[in-house]
């Protein structure tokens, strides 16, 4: 450990004015042809994710006949891929220029979504679904890869953020976007066709723009010259060298053997629960107070918009406040706008402002347990192992959740509002205990620093006595 923060202490002092002036000559240049675009293409993958939601209240239900069963399993059957092909993604990406993969992953999704315009029955349309979700979980781990050919990890950290509120925004421009498709075709059972077919369109057009006019490292561009070339292969060659690996099957199950990861990943299923039921089921919701299908679609973006505010909100909050208090705040804002849209009787105007609420809980959320969970990994493979199960309790949420929002279950949604009261409900108790258990922790490892209570046997045990739980 101590060799570790020499090597960073290091690193640092050794860095010379002009490095610095040079690395942010460097990042300049990079993030103007490079963030920009991957913001674009998160944004297009998030419309292309909830699109079949905003379909459903556009005549795709009747055209197709689809029955209770067929709408879950449109939703359901998309996680089930997605994840499945986000794990197998990491082998297949080796020794795969990640331009190449990107490229191909973009154009073979955005084909799977303009079929789902011509599919005619709902096993046509599911498959399509499904193939969407087998080529979209070749995103995220794509674009990582590709970031490491032009950032260092803490450069690449912020990039990263930034890709990620977008898929927050995409929400909020994905029901007027849909809106204005739908109105292309003026037949009520067709309107849904030129949401899947124009928005994959223009996703296919910009994997092949990502496919002609970027560049796989900053060896083969042109915008960079030579020295900042070098520089930038210096710089992501000693940021590798701190990297060490430290992965074994013994330390994984060593972490999988900890309930606290468990704790944390049955919060990040429930934060997910209702993340989910705000960012695709809005215009079902919505529609099933009376207004019509354009309406539906267009006020959807209220309570995403209001998931929007609130997630930017927490740059703050997160920062001046404690994370458990983070948690039990949000959820207590979620609880309060679904239960007063599943049981108290008010006008539809009402009913919207009260999913705005629970929009405005629900979304911050899921960037708040996540980060608690990753801080309070007290090694690599811990915070590796956390990641993993983030991805599958998000897929498991993301299985069950289809089958309780579907058109079947309008007006009330009773199932829906439940779980996501349940949900909530948890997610302040579970917070509440654990940061009571974390203070008693950090107060018997303050004591054992007092008294220097630390032999060989259980520094081993405990790994670096400096560690202690953030609250």
């Amino acid at each position: 450990m101590s060799r570790a923060k020499n090597s960073v202490t290091s690193q640092t002092s050794s860095q010379t004015e002009s490095d610095r002036i040079l690395s942010r000559q460097c990042a300049r240049k990079i993030d103007f042809r490079i963030v920009p675009f991957f913001m674009l293409i998160y944004f297009l993958g998030v419309l292309c994710k909830t699109n079949y939601t905003y379909a459903l209240v556009s005549g795709l239900q009747s055209h197709l006949k689809m029955t209770k069963i067929n709408q879950g399993n449109l939703g359901s059957f998309f996680f089930v891929f997605y994840v499945v092909f986000d794990f197998f993604s990491a082998f297949l990406l080796k020794g795969v220029r990640p331009r190449y993969w990107l490229s191909y992953s973009i154009i073979c999704w955005s084909v799977a979504i303009i079929c789902c315009a011509f599919a005619r029955t709902p096993v046509q349309l599911n498959i399509c679904r499904s193939l969407f979700g087998v080529f979209v979980a070749g995103l995220t781990p794509g674009v990582i890869l590709y970031m490491q050919q032009w950032y260092t990890r803490i450069e690449m950290n912020f990039r990263m953020s930034l890709f990620f509120s977008t898929c927050t925004l995409a929400n909020v421009f994905a029901g007027p976007i849909a809106a204005a498709l739908s109105r292309i075709n003026s037949n009520p059972q067709h309107q849904y066709k030129p949401i899947f077919y124009i928005e994959g369109g223009i996703t296919i057009l910009v994997g092949l723009l990502l496919f002609f006019f970027t560049h796989d490292s900053p060896e083969s561009c042109s915008f960079l010259n030579k020295s900042e070339k070098e520089f930038i292969t210096s710089q992501l060659e000693r940021s590798s060298r701190l990297q060490t690996s430290g992965v074994t099957l013994k330390s994984v199950l060593e972490a999988l053997n900890d309930w606290k990861i468990w704790v944390y990943t049955l919060l990040i299923f429930c934060v997910n629960i209702s993340g989910i039921t705000a960012g695709f089921f809005s215009p079902l919701l919505i529609k099933s107070l009376g207004v019509s299908s354009v309406t539906a679609m267009l006020l959807s973006s209220l309570p995403n918009l209001c998931g929007f505010i609130s997630q930017l909100m927490t740059s703050y909050t997160m920062t001046y406040f404690p994370l458990w208090l983070n948690s039990v705040c949000f959820s207590t804002i979620t609880l309060i706008g679904i239960v007063l849209y599943g049981f108290v009787d008010a006008s539809p105007a009402l009913k919207i402002i009260f999913l705005c609420i629970f929009g405005f809980g629900a979304f911050p959320n899921i960037p708040v347990v996540a980060t608690w969970m990753s801080v309070n990994s007290k090694t690599r493979t811990s915070r590796s192992v956390a990641s993993k199960m983030t991805i599958i309790s998000t897929a498991v949420s993301g299985i069950a959740v289809p089958y309780i929002n579907t058109t079947f279950d309008a007006p009330k949604y009773r199932a829906s509002v439940l779980l996501n009261t349940v949900c909530s409900l948890l997610i302040v108790v579970l917070s509440i205990l654990l940061s009571v258990y974390f203070r008693h922790l950090n107060i018997i490892q303050n004591q054992k620093d007092d008294e220097s209570m630390y032999d060989e046997k259980s520094l081993t045990q405990e790994g670096n006595p400096e560690f202690r739980y953030k609250l």
